[in-house]
């Protein structure tokens, strides 16, 4: 007969909590032949754009066999079921080997989910000896974009942030995140959604509500150290866990306008003449016409710890 037939069953058990609550049947057929035929070879990749952007993308299938004409070069997958701007992919009629088809979507905010659509590409070779095919699945990432215009500016020993509301009213909140000295390279969005702990970025604050668009960094109350640079980003988050890009940097440390106690040593431990050596550096960002002289200092000291 020239080919071979094989028949497989599958049993597909449904689970919930942990008791079966359905089963099906379903049968797969395999038809192996001796040919001379190839099948045809899709190219396609995996992509991610940032919603508001257009996917235009070429599909090509080729095949390797000189004798085939036509190739017939289909797609399906959610992006193209979509009601709400559905992606379209296009071939031109003639679909001679090779076959080129467009694959286009406009997409928008509704679009954006953590996880990724599937596209799947079929090639079908129409050979009159066996029919061959080439499948290819791509993954299509919809990305939020980043929270705009962040700004961080000292006020005593806290810096205050605030950022432009997401493009996207679908986030939920923000995620601010923060980081000593400025970050030397560059996160690369969209395909790198939020900020990777590898950039040495620590997150600091989750705050719930799109509107919710300014932070008051102060430590956790424990305040912030004069001298460091710090530097913040903000990333939108949605109700799916999906994360939009994050922010672009914005920088700043503590104005030094107060002194900054830089040394105690303790010479003579005693009840009675005990002595204490305290070293203090002056202010050099205090505004003189806001506050003009003379000045002078005030020294503090109490028994033990206290919360004054």
């Amino acid at each position: 007969s020239g080919y071979d037939e094989y028949n497989i069953c599958f049993e597909i058990l449904e689970w919930k909590y942990g008791t079966i609550i359905g089963r099906v049947l379903r049968d797969l057929q395999i038809t192996v032949f001796e040919c001379a035929n190839n099948p045809p070879v899709i190219s396609a990749a995996d992509t991610c754009v940032l919603a508001g952007d257009t996917i235009d993308m070429v599909v090509s299938a080729t095949d390797p066999d000189t004798n085939t004409i036509n190739i017939t070069l289909t797609a399906s997958g959610g992006p193209l079921l979509l009601t709400n701007n559905p992606a379209t992919f296009t071939v031109p009629q003639d679909s001679i080997n090779p076959v080129f088809g467009q694959f286009k979507w406009n997409t928008n905010c509704s679009h954006i989910r953590k996880q990724p659509y599937s596209v799947t590409f079929k090639a079908d070779d129409n050979s009159t000896e066996v029919n061959l095919v080439d499948m290819k699945t791509i993954q299509i990432t919809i990305v939020a974009p980043a929270p705009k215009n962040p700004m961080s500016s000292p006020l005593g020993n806290s810096i205050n942030l605030s950022w432009d509301a997401s493009l996207c009213t679908g986030a939920v909140g923000y995620k601010v995140y923060r980081r000593n000295g400025s970050f030397p390279g560059i996160i690369q969005c969209p395909c790198e959604t939020g900020v990777p702990s590898f950039y040495g970025y620590t997150q600091i604050a989750t705050l719930n509500g799109f509107n919710n668009t300014s932070y008051k960094d102060n430590n956790n109350g424990a305040g912030l150290i004069y001298g460091m640079y710090y530097c913040y980003r903000i990333v939108a988050f949605y109700a799916d866990g999906a994360e939009s890009c994050a922010s672009d940097e914005t920088c700043s440390q503590l104005k030094k306008d107060v002194p900054i106690i830089t040394n105690v040593s303790v010479g003579i431990t005693d009840k009675s003449v005990g002595l204490d050596t305290i070293a203090w550096s002056m202010p050099t960002e205090m505004d003189t016409n806001v506050f003009p002289g003379p000045y002078h200092y005030n020294i503090f000291s109490s028994s033990g710890f206290t919360s004054a």
